[in-house]
Order: structure tokens, then C-alpha cells, then sequence
């Protein structure tokens, strides 16, 4: 049987199998880590500290303990040896989250190499409840109660790992492993592949825009457009060369159509992974840039995360260790217009290389504007 433990503003569940910890994350919003190792990781990944101060309470003992911050509170039930760990989520008093037993632990794990296990967090339905969230999905389930949810990116699908519940809660699954997300009829289900442990946050609000305003603060807000941004861009597929891009931006003024931006894709480069204008189809992208410029255009260029062993920066950045490497230490090719692999952008060094050649070959010629394209993997 598991024993509950307090320490400082942590609820602290430990049995021979799985360690879990409670705390407060700002007012309002409590935060779960639970792991089959022997710690939980104390990481963030891209979650920011709490913006607010916290108004937590603890009661209990080592068999039950009820955490209080604002409106949410939880419950944890230390439980019998193979069912403990309860968890119940309250707003205001009403039961919103409720963790649930399917024939193993409350959380399940699957090993899978190391200390990264698949991690499964599983709640009771709630009846009557919808979710709105997931980040942009191409199917048209606006309500995503009774759908299933794969939390990864490819072409035309962003996944954000948060939910909003009709019943007044958020809840962010933090993190950023390839997973799945289950809402349906008889439990809902956030899953990780592999991962050291589970790791989310449950927060409440009087209105929907409070439980929102705590998920930005959690993850942050985007920044304001400029002026310029909220006007028409053009776009295509693609212009393929300077004489092409500016004949349509010429005729956009000679119509008197106002547009604001015009973006320069892919394939204006030499090779995938140098960062710099093809100089055969692109001889002077100075005074491009200055001839767009003065007809009130910005010019916006597409950057790519590949690189082509033909590439001039290729070597360099092999050596340097700034390129993604599978599990067994190769680089994951495959060939889209010859070989490419991805640059690794969580390594500062890669993205310090890459803006280096980017200033250069852009910034400096007087593009100020960057698309950074091809985000799917």
C-alpha cells in the first residue's frame, strides 16, 4: 500500500512501483508529476514559472490529504495496494476529474527503453461534459467529446495539448512526447509514447476567458501583430525567381490593389541548408527588397529546418553535433528534391550557426520578415 506524505506546498504519493507529487502552480491551477522512477523530474519543457501567487491549504494525513489553491482543490487517496493514488479534482465543491481504475495502476506504464516509459493518465467520463481545444485539427468536430486525438504535427494539423471543459477547467497535458488524447464515452485518456513521466495541470475560472488567460500565462502569449501583418499577403507556390516576384508586385500597384506583405517560398536557395538567395534567379535581392519597400510591401522569406549534404554548411554542422540523429546515432535521411535531414534546433549552437547565415544572407540584404516553414516534424 502507498503512503502520502506533505512537504512544504507538495502532496507526495510513494509505492514500490510509481511517486507522485501535487503542489500548486498559481492560484487556481494545481500541477501532477507521476513516474515509475524513483523521482519525479523536476523539468519544465516550455512551461513558464506561475504568474500568480498561490493560496494553497493542505489537509490530511498519510492515508488521505484534500489540497486547496483558490476555487480547485484534490483529493488523494493513498487507497489498497493495487488501487491507490486516487486523485478527485474539484471547482468550487463539484467533482470535475476523477482518476480511473482499468485493471492496473491509476497511471499505466509500459517500459520502453531506459527510463522513458509509454504513460497513460486515465479520468472517469463525466456525463454531458464537452471539450473544445486540441490545436488545429482538419475534421470538423468542433466539440471533441466522443473523438480521439494523435498529439503530434504533420502538414496542415498543429496539435496543442490542451483542453477546455464545458464544466469549467483546463487542462494542459505538458508533455513533448508523440501521444494520443481519448474523450471518449467512458473515459478520457492523455497519453505519452515515452516519456519519464506524466506531467499536467488542471485549472479553473469563473468564465471561459479566465481558464484561457491561465493557459497563456502558463505557456505565454503571442505577440501583437505589427500593422503591416494584419493586411493581404500574396502567396504562392511558388515564385521562382526576383523578375517573377516583383512583375506581381508591380502590377498589384499599377491596379491599385493594397497588399501588404509578398512571400518569397521554398527552392530560392542554392541548396536546402544554406540560407541564401540562388544568385542565378535571385542577382539582387538588395534592391528587391528596396524596390518592394517603397511600394509599402514586405518582403517575407521562407526558411526551411533541412539540410542536403551538398549543402557548403553540412560538414560544419555534422562535426558540431547540430544535426537530428535517430536512436541509434544516424541521421534520419529522406529525399524530398535529393537527400535531407533536419537541423537540430533545440541544440543553442544550431540555431546560433543558422541565424549567423541568415543574417547574411537575408537580413542584411533587407529581408526583416521569415517564415519558418515546414514546422510538421
Amino acid at each position: 500500500m502507498g503512503k502520502i506524505s506533505i512537504l512544504d506546498k507538495r502532496m507526495i504519493f510513494r509505492r514500490r512501483d510509481e511517486v507522485t507529487v501535487l503542489e500548486p502552480y498559481g492560484r487556481n491551477c494545481i500541477r501532477c508529476r507521476s513516474t515509475r522512477n524513483a523521482r519525479v523530474l523536476e523539468e519544465s519543457w516550455t512551461l513558464l514559472p506561475p504568474a500568480t501567487e498561490d493560496n494553497c491549504v493542505i489537509e490530511g494525513d498519510e492515508s488521505f490529504v484534500t489540497m486547496t489553491n483558490g476555487d480547485i482543490s484534490v483529493t488523494l487517496e493513498a487507497g489498497s495496494p493495487w488501487y491507490g493514488g486516487i486523485l478527485t479534482y474539484y471547482r468550487k465543491g463539484q467533482q470535475i476529474l476523477h482518476t480511473k481504475y482499468e485493471g492496473d495502476y491509476v497511471n499505466k506504464y509500459v517500459h520502453v527503453e531506459g527510463d522513458h516509459y509509454q504513460v497513460k493518465v486515465i479520468f472517469d467520463a463525466n456525463r454531458g461534459e464537452h471539450f473544445y481545444g486540441l490545436g488545429q485539427e482538419t475534421e470538423d468536430a468542433f466539440d471533441r467529446k466522443g473523438s480521439t486525438c494523435n498529439l503530434v504535427h504533420y502538414n496542415t494539423k498543429s496539435t496543442l495539448p490542451y483542453l477546455y471543459s464545458s464544466l469549467g477547467y483546463g487542462f494542459f497535458w505538458n508533455n513533448p512526447s508523440p501521444g494520443r488524447c481519448e474523450t471518449t464515452r467512458n473515459h478520457t485518456m492523455w497519453c505519452a509514447d515515452s516519456a519519464y513521466q506524466a506531467d499536467y495541470l488542471v485549472f479553473v475560472g469563473e468564465k471561459p476567458a479566465d481558464v484561457m488567460k491561465t493557459y497563456c500565462d502558463l505557456t505565454g502569449y503571442a505577440p501583437k501583430f505589427p500593422g503591416w501583418a494584419s493586411g493581404f499577403w500574396q502567396c504562392k507556390l511558388r515564385y521562382e525567381s526576383q523578375e517573377e516576384l516583383l512583375e506581381v508586385a508591380r502590377e498589384y500597384r499599377q491596379r491599385g490593389i493594397p497588399i501588404s506583405a509578398i512571400v518569397i517560398d521554398y527552392f530560392h536557395w542554392t541548396e536546402q541548408g544554406e540560407w541564401k538567395f540562388d544568385p542565378k534567379y535571385w542577382p539582387d535581392p538588395e534592391g528587391m527588397c528596396r524596390e518592394l519597400e517603397e511600394m509599402g510591401i514586405k518582403p517575407i522569406v521562407s526558411i526551411w529546418p533541412t539540410i542536403n549534404p551538398k549543402s557548403e554548411n553540412f560538414h560544419a554542422m555534422s562535426e558540431g553535433n547540430m544535426l537530428v540523429r535517430t536512436e541509434n546515432g544516424q541521421y534520419g535521411t529522406f529525399d524530398f528534391y535529393g537527400q535531407q535531414t533536419f537541423i537540430d534546433t533545440m541544440n543553442p549552437d544550431t540555431r546560433a550557426f543558422v541565424w549567423d547565415r541568415v543574417k547574411e544572407n537575408y537580413y542584411d540584404k533587407g529581408i526583416r520578415n521569415f517564415w519558418l516553414d515546414e514546422a510538421e516534424p
